[in-house]
């Protein structure tokens, strides 16, 4: 195409052999690297795993070195940084986001690993069937099996009824995802009010992500109106950064009387 034209040659053609001479060297590393892939005997295996490429496997290996290292196979996790922290304070105990230790490299390839084998990988597995799944198909598991199991389990007595229960059923519609609205319906009837002075499980909601509000807001507020219960106005801690992250996903909900009814409980000076 610039054959003809030399001003274009003058200016093209050294990036030209630029672009040449990397994808030469590119191809060179990638020899090398599935070379070393065929003298090992663990990476091969790991490559067996649906998305998982040579440069993911030989990461891995690498990072974990020597596996004896770990009592458990979970361990691997924590130690790559991909479990929740978790905040513990007396009575009060939640799981915020992953922890990010370890090895930020070898994160980035499990990543992308798992977004392969979700988006490119056409063979099916238990493992994409897992990850794959729908949010109807978590909602009817939760519509079908874990409610009623839950509703058989769980204790009526009010007095078996905690702060600490409250803050675990918290917890446990934060874990539901997708199925946040079938959960609720099945938890709600079951949630006592905190006792005063104890918010942990409103903070807990406050701290949730976005993604917690927009899946329900009006399960949201249903939630909670009651955590929060009949305390005296002004006097919950965190109920008023609840409320607001609530609005910004629900703004109708503003309107009405239970919300206007929670706003008068929020302490002013969070």
């Amino acid at each position: 195409m610039i054959e003809d034209r030399p001003e274009l040659i003058a200016a093209v053609g050294p990036l030209l052999a630029g672009r040449k001479a990397i994808e030469q060297q590119v191809g060179d590393l990638d020899r090398k690297v599935l070379k070393l892939t065929r003298y090992d005997t663990q990476v091969p295996r790991f490559m067996t795993a649906p998305g998982v490429g040579p440069i993911t496997a030989l990461c891995f290996k690498a990072t974990i070195d020597d596996p004896t290292r770990f009592k458990r196979s979970r361990n691997v996790g924590a130690y790559v940084g991909l479990t929740t922290r978790h905040h513990s304070s007396g009575e009060v105990d939640w799981p915020g986001r992953i922890s990010k230790c370890g090895d930020a490299m070898l994160r980035t390839y499990l990543f992308e690993a798992a977004n392969v084998l979700l988006t490119r990988v056409p063979k099916w597995s238990a493992l994409k069937a897992w990850g794959i799944r729908t949010p109807a198909e978590r909602a009817e598991r939760w519509r079908n099996i874990i409610g009623p199991v839950f509703q058989a389990i769980w204790p009526l007595d009010v007095e078996l009824q905690t702060s600490v229960t409250t803050f675990k059923l918290v917890q446990l519609l934060r874990a539901t995802g997708d199925a946040f609205p079938e959960a609720a319906g099945i938890i709600l009837p079951f949630i006592r009010p905190e006792e005063k002075q104890a918010h942990a499980t409103v903070y807990s909601i406050a701290q949730a992500p976005i993604e917690f509000f927009q899946a329900a807001p009006s399960k949201v507020l249903d939630l909670l109106a009651a955590v929060v219960g009949d305390p005296p106005p002004g006097s919950v801690h965190m109920l008023g950064g609840a409320l607001s992250r609530l609005k910004e996903a629900a703004p109708d909900l503003v309107h009405t009387r239970k919300f206007q009814k929670l706003q008068t409980y929020a302490s002013p000076h969070v």
